[in-house]
């Protein structure tokens, strides 16, 4: 797909996700909830958005740690311009981070480009255990009514958590044959895409090659309790981050499971529809969590995620735009430094596609000594 279309279908997304949040709430409406919003509290929401990049910094610099030692402070530039650059479709910003921390530093750009999908997988372990949480632990804030085949969002939301759960205890133990089997464990993974079309084969085992160069950290204990501990937190103060705006808006339930549910629904939807900036994406998780299934009207629904998302996108923007003008960086080099990752994305698939890898080759050695 290339970037005509992927920009095409991108705003498709984020003009379907929009409509969906606000067809039923009129400019007006919107206008009078920003006017009667405490602005008082979206201080320390601001805050809070800020200081959960910095806790990506911390675990950025101890997953880069065994490729070279490197400042918290020296990470914040391609940190946060990266995650401006997912202003652009396809989420370029991903390939902008090991892009821009590789020419600062020296690093190899697949080195780099690891880590990210460490942090990606550490992510999604954490995500789906506080899933497990709200899910199996707390099915009572889901209707009981039956709403597809008998089933009611309550039973749907139980199976869902159950279904999370069973799919973090294999993450984990997926990462553990990884570190310590790792024949088992590629042997596995090419059983689990055998009937896929052979150039699926290839782009998978690449990835899982990156992230066993990412996650090589882990073997240290203590950096592994440390990443563990870091992307908690970050998990953390994303939800506390949210909290405020359910005084600044007057919202009737302020309970902890609500502002747990609404970061759970964002989560889901921002992976599901990906939209540049999460625009679109992050409204509709907002509406669903808190209009939905916490019983809030529309237009509050609305309002907090308009500013929870103008919030966040305020923090990245300003931060990128910073460090843009301070390593005197423009667009168009940008543009072409997202050009460039992913050319060598497609060099290192190649170069891994030319490379024997274990099961190639001991299906090749039977062959030839049945011949």
């Amino acid at each position: 797909m290339n970037r005509i279309t992927q920009f095409v279908v991108s705003l498709l997304i984020t003009g379907g996700a929009l409509y969906y949040t606000l067809h039923n709430v009129s400019l007006k409406q919107l206008g009078e909830s920003f006017a009667q919003v405490h602005y008082i509290y979206l201080i320390p929401a601001t805050l809070l958005m800020a200081f959960s990049y910095v806790l990506r910094c911390w675990r950025w610099r101890i997953l880069l740690s065994p490729m070279k030692k490197v400042d918290t402070a020296g990470l914040f530039s391609p940190l946060m311009v990266g995650y401006m650059g997912n202003i652009l479709p396809a989420r370029a910003g991903e390939i902008l981070r090991p892009y821009l921390v590789g020419k600062k530093y020296g690093i190899p750009f697949s080195g780099a480009l690891a880590t990210i999908v460490v942090e990606r997988v550490t992510d999604i372990v954490i995500l789906l255990l506080i899933f497990l949480w709200v899910f199996v632990g707390h099915p009572e804030i889901f209707s009981p009514e039956p709403v597809l085949s008998g089933l009611s969002v309550q039973d749907l939301a139980l199976n869902f958590g159950k279904i999370a759960g069973a799919i973090s205890i294999f993450i984990l133990t997926f990462i553990y044959g990884l570190l310590h089997h790792e024949k088992k464990a590629r042997g596995f993974v090419q059983w689990a895409v055998s009937r896929l079309p052979q150039r699926w084969h290839e782009k998978i085992d690449f990835w899982v090659q990156e992230f066993r160069m990412g996650i090589l950290i882990l073997k240290d204990v203590r950096a592994f309790f440390k990443v563990i501990f870091l992307t908690t937190m970050e998990w953390i103060v994303n939800i506390y981050s949210l909290y405020p705006l359910y005084w600044a808006y007057e919202l009737q339930d302020k309970s902890q499971i609500s502002v747990i549910l609404l970061t759970v629904m964002i989560a889901i939807m921002v992976t599901v529809l990906p939209t540049p900036a999460l625009l679109g994406s992050f409204n509709a998780g907002v509406t669903i969590a808190l209009h939905n299934i916490m019983g809030e009207t529309e237009v509050a629904a609305a309002g907090v995620g308009m500013v929870g998302w103008g919030l966040n996108f305020l923090v990245i923007f300003l931060a990128g735009i910073y460090f843009i003008f301070r390593d005197s960086l423009s667009v168009r080099q940008l543009l072409d430094a997202e050009a460039e990752g992913e050319s060598e994305i497609e060099e290192l698939e190649h170069h891994h596609d030319n490379e024997p890898q274990p099961g190639k080759q001991n299906l090749k050695d039977k062959t030839d000594k049945k011949q």
